[in-house]
């Protein structure tokens, strides 16, 4: 490998490729489709001419007491590997030596340097070897960069937005503002201006997209293009978002749990920066997310929170080192008042069992609207929903029609009865275990409540059976 200081990306000629890794080169001397990573990254030599590159691959790269996981770019230059200014800093084979202007600091912040200076670890030093964590802000002592406020990017990626060119550009007018929220949305506009995030435009544009203000609990506002037609126009990269049932499995044995949060989720992938409210940003920041995080173990991603789980706290802690390193290096900023480290339970699951959080089952004593949808998908955790479920999804063997219970006159009976009192009996004759299946509709909130359950034998007060259809 070649140090290069000027060099802002490693690169790894296709000739070391193939000494490296021959079981990734096809019979033509050329990388497998899919050997390494698709990259969209442009590459230009010091002249400007833009070199050829098959993608991205991640080398494990060691110098003295450190190691580093280095991005090359695979490329057809003939020459030696280079190592760019970023991996060099990082396996500290070169240090920068500048003059700085120093000014007089309070005790408090000159003790704060301190702090920070005694906790911080260097990206040199193994993930093996880091210091058990003791909570979320000794974790900000650890990695201060990740949590120093500022709009996060990935490194080396630039999105570029694909259009239909049979779709006609739209031009939206501008929306107004209510007057106490002007000084609010001039401010904000400011912060994205400066931050790089957007940038004015004073020339005619072929697409104007207005925005939708929304105010955060903090008070500050929260700024999200309305691209309706934008959308019908963009040809969307289509990438899956983990499912829970594809999570809960890597979960199994975990005891101890942590959640980081990406600040500014999407504002991560440079546009200038994807704004809120495209049809494929999501698409985009879940692959960048699950890019940065493959095969870490214990780290899953899904949007903005990333959760890290271990079996116990040294297994936990080791993890959290490698997702915030990993974290560091890609250029993603964390949000740290909504970081949650070392607690026995997440969202979605805890230390003994899965369980759906608190928000999701809040309203489920008052409900406000009937619906019967939504039941298969706790089909995993209801082990005998499908047996339960049968007579209701076969219809046709309750011989119940529709038109027998209006002539037998039971809903105006049912009417009539008390709330804790009134139920009507359906039976079908479905045998299991030398017991009828019977369904019970309550008459209760206007047939709001329905259950299943199994008896032996029915009540006496609805004994009455009624005459099964053809």
């Amino acid at each position: 490998f070649c140090p290069d200081t000027g060099a802002q990306s490693n690169v790894l000629p296709i000739h070391l490729f193939r000494v490296l890794y021959p079981e990734l080169i096809n019979a033509e001397g050329m990388p497998r489709d899919g050997a390494p990573q698709r990259s969209d990254v442009i590459l230009t030599a010091y002249g400007g001419s833009e070199i050829t590159q098959f993608g991205k691959i991640l080398i494990p790269c060691q110098h003295k007491r450190g190691k580093f996981n280095c991005i090359f770019y695979i490329t057809d230059a003939v020459g030696p590997a280079i190592l760019g200014i970023k991996a060099c800093r990082a396996l500290e084979l070169v240090s920068l030596h500048c003059a700085l202007e120093t000014k007089s600091v309070s005790s408090k912040d000159n003790k704060s340097a301190t702090n920070r200076s005694r906790n911080y670890i260097k990206p040199s030093v193994p993930i093996t070897s880091r210091p058990r964590i003791k909570d979320k802000e000794h974790l900000i002592e650890m990695y201060p960069e990740c949590f120093d406020g500022s709009v996060g990017c990935f490194e080396d990626y630039t999105y570029h937005i694909t259009l239909d060119p049979k779709v006609q550009p739209v031009v939206h007018a501008p929306r107004r503002v209510p007057l106490e929220l002007v000084d609010k949305l001039n401010f904000e506009l400011n912060e994205m201006e400066k931050n790089g995030v957007i940038e004015k435009v004073t020339k005619p544009t072929d697409w104007v997209n207005s925005i939708v203000i929304r105010e955060k609990p903090n008070g500050r506002l929260r700024l999200c293009l309305d691209p309706k037609d934008l959308n019908e126009a963009i040809m969307r990269d289509h990438y899956p978002t983990p499912t829970l049932e594809e999570i809960t499995p890597k979960l199994a044995g975990a005891r101890v749990f942590s959640k980081i949060d990406a600040r500014n989720g999407y504002w991560n992938v440079k546009f200038l920066r994807m704004p809120f409210g495209l049809r494929m940003s999501q698409d985009v920041f879940q692959f960048k997310i699950d890019e940065t995080y493959r095969n870490c173990p214990g780290a899953t991603g899904i949007a903005d929170d990333i959760t890290v789980h271990g079996r116990d706290e040294s297994n936990h802690d080791l993890h959290l080192h490698d997702a915030m390193e990993r974290t560091r290096m890609a250029g993603i900023k964390l949000n740290q008042e909504k970081c949650i480290i070392k607690t026995s339970e997440c969202s979605f699951f805890d230390a003994s069992t899965l369980s759906p959080a608190e928000s999701r089952y809040a309203n489920i004593e008052h409900p406000e609207e009937e619906s019967r949808h939504g039941t298969s998908s706790t089909s995993t955790n209801a082990p005998t929903l499908a047996t339960i479920r049968l007579p209701v999804q076969e219809r046709r063997k309750l011989h119940i029609h529709i038109r027998l219970v209006e002539q037998k006159d039971i809903i105006r009976k049912c009417d009539c009865v008390s709330e804790e009192s009134a139920t009507m009996m359906i039976s079908t004759p479905t045998e299991e275990n030398g017991k009828k299946l019977t369904l019970y509709s309550s008459w209760l909130l206007h047939w709001k409540h329905c259950s299943l359950r199994r008896h032996r034998r029915a009540p006496e007060r609805m004994n009455e059976k009624i005459p099964q259809s053809r």
